[in-house]
C-alpha cells in the first residue's frame, strides 16, 4: 500500500535510492577519521594552532610574523662611530700641525685648512654615500655610523669649545 505523499502509484516502480541521491563532495570522505595520530617519523607539532617549523601554509607566518630583516648592521653602526672619532682627530692633528709649521713657513695655511676641512667633511660625506648607495646592511650601517659619530664629536667638540671660552673668559679677573 502506498502513502497519500507518495507520488509513485501503485502501477510505478520506485526508482533504486543510489540514482535520487546527490553526488558525494570532491575531497576526503568525511566518514574517514582526520583526527588519526600522525604516522610514525613526523616531527612533534608544537601547540594547537601552530605549524610544524618551515611548514606554513603559503603566505602564512608563524605568530609574531617572518621578522623584518635588518636594515642596518649594528657592528656596522658602532665601527663607523669609531672611524669618524679617527678620521675626525686626524682632521684635527693635520689641521694643528700644518697651521703650526705655516706660522713658519707662511705658504701653508691654505693648504693646513682645505686639507683639515677635507679630513673634517669626509666622514659625513662617505656616510651619506653609504648610506644612500649600500646594497648591504654592513655598508647602510656603517654610513649611518659615520654620520652619527660625525655629529657626535662635533656636538662634544663645541661643548668642549664653549666651555673653554668660558674658563678663559672667567680666568681673565673681569
Amino acid at each position: 500500500m502506498t502513502q497519500p505523499d507518495d507520488p509513485t502509484g501503485p502501477d510505478q516502480e520506485q526508482a533504486p535510492a543510489a540514482e535520487h541521491a546527490p553526488a558525494p563532495a570532491p575531497g576526503p570522505d568525511p566518514r574517514q577519521n582526520i583526527w588519526r595520530p600522525p604516522p610514525p617519523g613526523t616531527p612533534p607539532a608544537g601547540p594547537p594552532g601552530q605549524y610544524p617549523p618551515g611548514q606554513y601554509p603559503p603566505g602564512q607566518y608563524p605568530p609574531g610574523g617572518p621578522g623584518k630583516p635588518n636594515r642596518f648592521s649594528k657592528g656596522g653602526i658602532f665601527g663607523g662611530i669609531g672611524a669618524a672619532l679617527v678620521l675626525l682627530l686626524l682632521a684635527a692633528g693635520l689641521g694643528v700641525g700644518l697651521l703650526s709649521m705655516a706660522t713658519s713657513w707662511g705658504a701653508l695655511s691654505t693648504l693646513a685648512t682645505v686639507l683639515s676641512s677635507v679630513f673634517g667633511f669626509l666622514p659625513l660625506i662617505a656616510g651619506i654615500v653609504l648610506l644612500a648607495a649600500g646594497k648591504t646592511p654592513g655598508r647602510r650601517g656603517l654610513g649611518l655610523g659615520l654620520m652619527i659619530g660625525w655629529a657626535l664629536w662635533l656636538v662634544v667638540g663645541a661643548g668642549a669649545c664653549v666651555a673653554l671660552l668660558v674658563a678663559l673668559s672667567s680666568g681673565s679677573g673681569g
